[in-house]
């Protein structure tokens, strides 16, 4: 018979496994549960239930709250932080004859051909009555090199597909897939998370505030920021140029897919300051990489599919004056390039 000392011990021990087991269970359950979050995001994305208010989120939904309403929308321009300075909705529905309500304005800061996918598929698609897709692109979307390539929206929200196809390193890439199965690591701290239970309620759908470019504040602002002059931005766009593959194998799908429904599509490429365009050719590789970006637009031209790839503003009318800083576009620049873009869609498209 054991002492009293020992059967205390061993009962300890035995208290000790259990918790240990218990534990252990726990951590699997948990894990489980967050691979579960992870695998249901895209779903929980479409109903428009995630925790991110960014405007692609209430983009998607007012396109989604358009269709169900039997939406009459006819244009629709998607495009980056430019493309929201360069178009003058008004200005284009009145050259063709529409309500302003019937062109949309679906761009976004810093989006690329990827942030236009997932809008569209978090939407279900552009409004069926569409006959016009105007999108942007542009250099810098196409290089792989470029300073913010893996964006926290793509790290958040891409699909397994993508984030195994994306051109990144190896070490990025498992960062990416960690990811994929922890989605909440980047979208809530654990100290928001209190706060998180607000975003399961639904949030109002709204277009991307295009606004601020008529902005004074904003406007004076935008000029004097260092970071967007010419010489200084176009390091971060096209340094160590390295065409994405990715991509543009974004933006043909895009293309062929809208232009598959009866839509046409045209894929511009807004001008900038020619200090721009200097400082970007004087980079090594640029040259080279920008052709063969070149090359793979062009090759989507169809009856449906044309593009239009103005460099300095000269090349379609504008003036250096036309811009706030690098290549966002004034007031007068902006109803100047709507002309412009509406003249060159005329051109290839009869209707």
């Amino acid at each position: 018979m054991g002492s009293p000392l020992s059967t205390s011990v061993s009962k300890t021990w035995q208290a000790a496994l259990g918790l240990s087991l218990w534990l252990r269970w726990l951590f699997v359950a948990l894990l489980g549960v967050r691979l579960l979050i992870g695998l249901a995001s895209p779903y929980l994305e479409r109903m428009h239930l995630k925790g991110s208010r960014d405007d692609i989120a209430k983009a998607s939904a007012f396109l989604r709250s358009a269709e169900k309403q039997n939406s009459d929308v006819r244009v629709a321009f998607i495009g980056s932080s430019r493309f929201q300075s360069a178009i003058s909705v008004g200005e284009w529905a009145r050259l063709e004859a529409l309500d302003e309500k019937q062109v949309l304005n679906l761009s976004f800061v810093s989006a690329g051909p990827w942030e236009y996918r997932h809008l569209l598929r978090r939407s279900g698609g552009l409004p069926y009555r569409i006959r016009l897709a105007v999108i942007e692109i542009e250099p810098w979307m196409f290089n792989r090199n470029r300073h913010d390539w893996l964006s926290q929206l793509f790290q958040q929200s891409a699909t397994l597909g993508e984030r195994l196809s994306i051109e990144t390193s190896p070490k990025e890439k498992l960062k990416l897939m960690g990811n994929y199965c922890w989605p909440l690591c980047y979208r809530r701290p654990l100290e928001q998370w209190t706060r998180g239970i607000a975003s399961l309620f639904r949030f109002e759908p709204t277009l991307p505030n295009t606004g601020f470019y008529r902005d004074p504040e904003h406007i004076a602002a935008l000029a004097a920021d260092q970071g967007f002059m010419a010489r200084n931005i176009v390091k971060q766009h096209n340094s160590n140029y390295a065409v994405s593959y990715f991509q543009a194998n974004i933006v043909k799908e895009l293309a062929l897919s809208i232009a598959s429904r009866g839509v046409n599509v045209l894929l511009v490429q807004p001008p900038a300051r020619e200090e721009y365009w200097k400082k970007s050719y004087e980079m090594p590789a640029f040259a080279q990489g920008y052709a063969k970006v070149k090359e793979l637009i062009a090759a989507l031209s169809s009856p449906r599919v044309k593009s239009v790839m103005w460099e300095t503003p000269g090349g379609c009318g504008l003036e250096e004056s036309s811009f706030i800083d690098y290549g966002h576009f004034n007031e007068r620049g902006r109803i100047l390039f709507t002309r412009a873009l509406f003249e060159a869609r005329e051109s290839f498209f009869a209707n």
